[in-house]
């Protein structure tokens, strides 16, 4: 197959997805429409408007697309740097996308995970029994206690008040503690001192198990990129609306009908893109209100794999948090020797200080405790370094203190059906996720649709 023939097969699965070709209508839509960012919601608004014959161009900060989402393949092996979980494979977006356009999607179990002892020994299947038993209670704790709180009530003293409430050994607790760490704050991005209690768990996810693709996620944004006006390294830095969208970036000025601003949380708190008239009251509090963590990993290549293929994340019951480093092997080849290190909150904020050395150090001495001498240094080291990053300053949206569920529908609410927002911090079903993205663009789509044809 020619690239032109494999090109052409992407494009029209993809169309086949939304039921609609996306190969260029006879009739073109007068209408233009102005996208800001190029990450999966903004490509998938603008592969939708496209297949209705919109004039959509696209602006992105970066020199790259897909914002959040970025396989990097710099060590010769894909490193996703960002997202990298199809969570779900039953009636996920993402999955039946992967699925159309024939990606290597490989099963991924995070249910399941290896601990280890200071000494270097695997917990047994006892002591996981043990734990396992405990975090439920843990859970159900949560659960009644959630009706009741309120929402300055945060997650860490639910935690504390059931670790210290019970007899636990050392051991218990401390793994009871990285438990915790990976089921919560790994998939928030946020310490338990900043995560609501009262609006935990609200989202909702798809059945099915996991998936991550052989060669990334990236595969995902570049097949939906395929065809539309992208300009890339155009920084936005003001949005004015009235009876027609101006765009003023450093590349200069651009005029639409529409515009669909897909920009991370971050970006709109740290107040990067000014907006004229000002956003409303409500919006801007619920920018301010909603919390936006951070989670970053460090990817270590080794010459050989030396760590155990049973399960697809280890880790070290240790002392300090430090110790706490979830160990993740994303890699769909059994043999393939990178491994990635997954840390959050504050700790996800520590590593973008810390020199590479420090990091090789301490990464290395924790493997070291596990596995003893089976392994030698890697040969490369790399880190994400998200909370910096001046296009996303972190990775995802979740309720925190002074949050509600509303915060994503006011964000999401357009202003004078004229200026739209998209994203993953606007989707209240599901917040913080590569499909909950994905849907928001099309759901900005289909209502600008709707407008057009009204």
């Amino acid at each position: 197959m020619t690239r032109n023939q494999f090109l052409k097969l992407l494009i029209t699965s993809i169309g086949a997805l939304s039921g609609n070709s996306i190969l260029p209508q006879e009739e073109a839509n007068k209408k233009e429409v102005l996208i800001v960012g190029a990450g999966i919601a903004g490509l998938a608004a603008a592969r939708k408007l496209t297949t209705k014959g919109f004039q959509v161009t696209i602006l992105e900060a970066r020199n790259r697309i897909g914002g959040r989402i970025w396989t990097d393949h710099s060590m010769g092996l894909p490193a996703e740097m960002g997202a990298a979980i199809i969570h779900g494979n039953k009636g996920n977006p993402i999955a039946k996308l992967a699925e159309q356009l024939k990606l290597h999607t490989v099963s991924f179990n995070v249910e399941e995970s290896e601990l280890f002892d200071l000494k270097g020994n695997k917990l047994t299947e006892e002591e996981n029994l043990k734990i396992d038993g405990y975090y439920k209670e843990l859970v159900s704790k949560i659960e009644s206690e959630k009706e009741s709180a309120s929402n300055k009530d945060s997650m860490e003293s639910i935690s504390k008040s059931y670790l210290s409430g019970s007899s636990f050994s050392d051991l218990d607790k401390k793994t009871l503690e990285w438990i915790i760490a990976s089921e919560i704050e790994n998939k928030l991005g946020a310490n338990l001192k900043n995560i609501s209690l009262k609006y935990y768990d609200e989202s909702e996810s798809f059945p099915g198990g996991d998936l991550v693709l052989a060669n990334g996620l990236s595969e995902i944004t570049n097949a939906l990129s395929i065809g539309l006006n992208i300009k890339t390294s155009h920084i936005v830095s003001k949005i004015e609306y009235d009876k027609k969208v101006k765009i003023t970036t450093a590349q200069g000025e651009f005029t639409s009908d529409y515009a669909i601003v897909t920009v991370p949380l971050g970006v709109l708190k740290n107040k990067k893109i000014q907006f004229t008239p000002e956003l409303p009251d409500k919006k801007r509090t619920s920018i301010t209100n909603l919390g936006y963590g951070a989670v970053n990993k460090i990817f270590l290549k080794f010459s050989k794999k030396f760590w155990s293929s049973e399960t697809s994340r280890f880790g070290l019951v240790g002392n300090s948090p430090s110790d706490s480093i979830e160990f993740q092997d994303l890699n769909p080849m059994k043999n393939t020797p990178l491994l990635s290190g997954i840390i959050s909150g504050e700790n996800a904020a520590l590593i973008e200080k810390t020199n590479k050395k420090e990091i090789i150090r301490d990464t290395f001495a924790i493997l070291k405790k596990i596995y003893g001498n089976k392994i030698s240094a890697p040969l490369e080291v790399t880190h994400s370094r998200w909370i910096s990053d001046p296009f996303s300053f972190g990775t995802g949206s979740y309720l925190g203190l002074n949050s509600e569920p509303q915060n994503f529908l006011n964000l999401a609410e357009p202003i004078n059906n004229i200026l739209f927002f998209a994203g993953e911090a606007t989707n209240t079903t599901y917040p913080a996720t590569v499909h909950g993205a994905y849907l928001s663009g099309e759901r900005e789509a289909d209502r600008i649709i709707q407008l057009a044809s009204g």
